[in-house]
């Protein structure tokens, strides 16, 4: 029988922050470094990773498995009473316990994602062995996660409480993501299908379904209609796993996850999308499996038929409007951006080139707005709202626009559509013109330092830029050729708008680069920023 270690309960017995509440470690799934402790004592401990790490050595006679030392680790068990209860629980229930060591092989920061079956709680210790100093607890949401700072050879201790008499788990160890470049491909047509490999690739994406330790890839898609599209792995060589997250190249919102459907190793995906709706798809494995893939899609709903193309022309003016009651309806037949009943279709020709504000407001009754920059069968941006749609689109002299105004009459109000000169300064900073290739040299030296980045670390003199997109498609924007080491950030709309994308040092050189998803018309500005300093910068948009 093992002996029970009771050197850590010293420590930290009382300790608010040692307790199941610590917060997670890890992005996607808890706040990293945020100290969520609300104790009003006076106790100067204010969060585990401050606790002298000086204690007594830890004691080898309680581990059951030494873990490979390894980049990668999958771990799965089981274990019961006959385990025995040899460590004082900090992170849960006292319980049967599971004791892992870990070697790391290398000097960089480790994710750990905990699986327990019945609820049992992860708890990090240092040193090979119980008794080692306490690191924290695994965060309190499924799955479990830590993140561990990790100096080559540095060994730690993963302790497995059972909140029950026995439990199954698995615990996964990978490096922490590098974000790379994403997207990795776009689903551009459908029906849809592509083969890749994801076998050293990086770490870029996990979900509540796993994929931490696995490579993977991400696409980005826009959805042409608004209905049921299937996303699924079928055909591929590995174990894979599908995540789904809400907007292009993020994983704060997870619309859907899927892990070996059907009794296979395959992934399938079935939800609901609106129109215009952008998410990313990513293609990624079980455990630390990575392998060749095939990633399909496809609308599952009948394909909205194009609007009918009589239309009431408008006068070819910078300025016009037209207003008509809720209960006025032409017809409805375009069901592509929305399901609203309430429709009617116009023509206008810009008279001058430039940048125009189309705008539907349906009062309390919700809007949707669908341009057709190329005619009325060809492309189309949507714009969907509780009360007024509104998009910006780029039109030269003399350009057809096909506009598709839908409401829900839920209360008699009218109805208003208006065409106008954009306002300047839609975006932050320099106006660029709405084509593609672009290529222009500049100087951040004298600018200011007025807005910073999520991956700036260093406050630097930035310059900016704001762009229209010509089309709808996916673009690069990259600082290739710059003089000194750059920093880039994109945000939708104007200067406080939400960031899209943000980039340093990409390709293993000092230049920045990031792939975006954009709808056509879609206002974006552009950040050029240092990493400490200033200097000469090249600034490249072009279409993927």
């Amino acid at each position: 029988m093992r002996t029970r270690s009771f050197a850590f309960l010293a420590t930290c017995f009382g300790a608010a922050a040692c307790g199941p509440g610590l917060p997670g470690n890890f992005e996607g799934f808890g706040d990293i470094g945020e100290d969520t402790d609300e104790d009003t004592d006076e106790d100067t401990d204010d969060d585990v990773g401050t606790l002298d790490d000086t204690g007594p050595e830890p004691d080898p006679s309680c581990v059951d498995v030494q873990l490979p030392s390894q980049e990668t680790v999958v771990w799965t068990d089981f274990f019961d009473g006959s385990h025995g209860d040899d460590v004082v629980a900090v992170c849960g229930d006292e319980g049967p316990d599971y004791v892992m060591t870990w070697r790391a092989p290398s000097q960089r920061t480790y994710n750990l994602v905990f699986f327990p079956e019945f609820g049992a709680q992860l708890q990090v210790h240092a040193g090979a062995g119980c008794g080692g100093s306490f690191l924290g607890c695994g965060s309190s949401q499924f799955p479990s996660t830590f993140q561990l700072d990790a100096e080559a050879g540095e060994e730690f201790t993963f302790i497995v409480n059972a909140s029950t008499s026995d439990d199954f788990f698995e615990l996964d160890i990978a490096p922490a993501p590098d974000p790379g470049l994403c997207p990795f491909g776009e689903i551009d047509t459908l029906p849809f299908s592509t083969a890749g490999n994801t076998s050293g690739e990086g770490f870029s994406f996990a979900s509540s379904c796993g994929g931490l330790a696995a490579p993977d890839h991400a696409y980005l898609f826009e959805a042409p209609f608004s209905g049921t599209y299937r996303f699924d792995t079928q055909g591929s060589s590995y174990d894979t796993m599908l995540h789904v997250f809400e907007g292009s190249c993020e994983q704060a919102t997870l619309l859907a996850c899927n892990d070996d459907e059907l009794d296979s190793l395959d992934s399938i995906i079935e939800l609901e999308l609106a129109a215009g709706q952008e998410v990313t798809v990513v293609v990624d494995g079980y455990g630390a499996s990575s392998g060749t893939y095939q990633l399909h899609a496809q609308f599952l709903d009948s394909v909205p038929e194009p609007p009918a193309c009589d239309a009431t022309a408008l006068a070819s003016q910078e300025t016009i409007g037209v207003t008509w009651s809720s209960i006025e309806s032409v017809d409805d037949s375009f069901a592509g951006c929305s399901n609203f009943t309430g429709e009617r279709r116009f023509t206008w020709v810009a008279p001058t080139a430039g940048f125009y504000d189309v705008s539907l407001d349906a009062g309390t009754n919700p809007a949707a707005l669908a341009l057709f920059p190329e005619g009325c069968e060809g492309s189309f941006t949507c714009e969907v709202s509780t009360g007024e749609a509104e998009q910006v689109v780029s039109m030269a002299a003399g350009q057809a626009l096909f506009v598709v105004a839908e409401w829900q009459p839920e209360v008699v109000e009218a109805v208003n559509l208006t065409i106008a000169p954009a306002e300047s300064g839609l975006g932050c900073g320099e106006a660029l013109p709405s084509m593609v290739p672009i290529a222009i040299e500049g100087t951040t030296g004298s600018a200011g330092n007025d807005f910073e980045g999520s991956c700036s670390e260093n406050p630097a003199p930035e310059r900016e830029f704001w762009w229209v997109a010509p089309a709808t498609g996916s673009y690069r924007i990259s600082t290739n050729g710059s003089a000194y080491d750059t920093l880039l950030y994109v945000r939708d709309g104007g200067c406080e708008g939400s960031e899209l994308a943000c980039n340093d040092d990409s390709g293993g050189d000092l230049s920045s680069q990031v792939n975006l998803a954009l709808q056509a018309g879609q206002v974006i500005s552009i950040f050029v920023d240092g990493f400490q300093g200033s200097g000469t910068f090249e600034l490249h948009i072009d279409a993927l």
